[in-house]
């Protein structure tokens, strides 16, 4: 019976979740919370730059398409503004 368990137990961590979603965390500072989002970060570091023309909706899709899930389906996007983070007060 231990041995049944321990290979439920391993077949349970290798399932992969087909339901995927993305958690999108929004970097903003008070008085301009509707700063447009013109960079994006994962966990894994990768770092996306919203092109020229390129609006907001298309440049967080393809950030959604280009990264990868965790195994329990779930992405996970950090969202700033340069220039609202990076401006000197």
């Amino acid at each position: 019976m231990q041995n049944t368990d321990k290979r439920i137990a391993a077949l349970e961590a290798k399932v992969v979740t087909t339901d995927e979603f993305t958690i999108i965390r929004r970097i903003v500072r008070p008085g301009q919370l509707d700063a447009a989002t013109n960079r994006l970060t994962d966990k894994a570091g990768t770092i996306w730059a919203r092109e020229t023309g390129e609006t907001e909706d298309a440049f967080i899709e393809r950030a959604r398409r280009e990264t990868v899930a965790a195994p329990s389906g779930v992405k996970s996007l950090i969202a700033k503004n340069l220039e609202t983070c990076d401006a000197k007060h």
